[in-house]
């Protein structure tokens, strides 16, 4: 059971004239499926993700940020509706991770 949709990636915190973010992969997590996705810049036309699952989607900024979509963001999509375009409004995080342990704890994966 999957939802299709084509995604258009913006920072939260700024202004809809300044808020795209330009992030060439990014990487979708299913938390109770314990499986990770890489998706493409090119590839966000056709991004699907499980509605029934706990998901959480992030990338690094070209300003070397961690941008997320987080686990309440997808419940707010819904479970219906393919092919949408949607505006992924993401959280930029401004404190820098050390390892993969800290961010994966942040992530709560």
């Amino acid at each position: 059971q999957g939802r299709m949709l084509a995604i258009d990636m913006h920072d939260k915190k700024l202004t809809k004239d300044t808020n795209k973010l330009m992030i060439n992969k990014v990487y979708l997590a299913e938390k109770g499926k314990n499986a990770m996705y890489t998706y493409y810049q090119h590839d966000l036309d056709e991004f699907s993700f499980d509605p029934q699952e706990e998901n959480v989607l992030w990338g690094v900024t070209k300003e070397n940020k961690l941008a997320i979509y987080g686990y309440d963001d997808f419940k707010s999509l819904g479970s219906s509706g393919n092919e949408e375009e949607v505006t992924f409004e993401m959280t930029v995080i401004e404190r820098n991770f050390t390892n993969e342990d800290t961010l994966r704890k942040y992530l709560r994966l």
